[in-house]
């Protein structure tokens, strides 16, 4: 039986956010070694309307207090612009 990654990586994401027609954004941390920066990259050609933030030294959980902090911050200002 394959694990949660295994079948995620199954998953063709690109052809399913060409169909998603909101808002989204994207924060990717520079240091990220979980997901590349050219999947982000797929993601934002694939989107119609998606905005990009980059931490800059973040891994991929955002693992430091000021990485978190910057991420709920972005988080949270795309939600009250958006919403």
């Amino acid at each position: 039986m394959a694990g949660a990654y295994e079948s995620a990586c199954r998953i063709d994401h690109i052809s399913r956010t060409k169909a998603y027609e909101g808002k989204a954004c994207i924060i990717h941390g520079t240091n990220d070694t979980s997901v590349p920066r050219e999947f982000i990259e797929e993601y934002m050609n694939s989107m119609k309307n998606v905005e990009l933030h980059s931490i800059e030294g973040a891994d991929h959980t955002f693992s430091r207090a000021d990485w978190e902090k910057e991420t709920i911050d972005l988080t949270t200002g795309f939600f009250k612009r958006t919403l």
